[in-house]
């Protein structure tokens, strides 16, 4: 049983660092087409799509009532 595990813990732990030494670049494809936008942030800012155009985002909506 000890043997076993040690074999499991040992593939697990070369598999991490081949994968950590690996030139793989990933890229995320998700870049969709979205409408102009006007939204308020949690500190009562507006945000529009112009104000995020080129940087990097994700938005979360959240409704409660």
């Amino acid at each position: 049983m000890k043997k076993k595990l040690f074999c499991i813990i040992t593939i697990l732990v070369i598999s991490t660092v081949l994968a950590a030494c690996s030139n793989y670049k990933f890229k995320a494809d998700v870049n969709y087409p979205i409408e102009d936008f006007q939204v308020t942030d949690h500190r009562g800012n507006t945000v529009t799509l112009e104000d995020l155009k080129g940087e990097p985002w994700l938005a979360m909506f959240i409704f409660t009532n």
